[in-house]
């Protein structure tokens, strides 16, 4: 898998990822930060405004880096988790909070485009680990 994005001021990120047999895989994935709620609940958690805040940190990054998303949400049914994602050449950069581990986390996605275009539904995460 090889996704270019262009960055501002003519630059070119260029993220590349295959197996062990060189084949192309689904995603690349960077776990950055994650939570152990233990059962807690991560609407009320007392540690919410810090993991909102790591995001809120990650998202300055991104966009200071490689210009702002091209799309972003909220999963409203998900823990007012928030996502964004930003278009490449071939795939798309994701960044966000989810909870798919049995943790919450924040990472980064990238993945090649869907084959039916930006069309997630539902939570976010379960839209990036499904969609071919």
């Amino acid at each position: 898998m090889l996704d270019v994005f262009d960055l501002p001021g003519g630059g070119v990120l260029q993220l590349a990822a295959a197996d062990e047999t060189g084949e192309r895989v689904s995603a690349a994935i960077v776990p950055l930060c994650g939570g152990d709620l233990a059962g807690g609940d991560p609407v009320n958690d007392p540690d919410r405004a810090a993991f909102d805040a790591h995001l809120d940190r990650l998202m300055a990054l991104v966009v200071a880096t490689i210009g702002a998303a091209d799309h972003r949400g909220v999963d409203e049914q998900h823990f007012g988790f928030r996502w964004a994602s930003r278009s490449g050449v071939t795939g798309l950069m994701a960044v966000q909070q989810s909870w798919y581990d049995y943790y919450p986390d924040i990472n980064i996605w990238v993945r090649p485009h869907a084959d039916s275009g930006f069309t997630p539904t539902g939570r976010f995460v379960e839209w990036l680990m499904s969609t071919p």
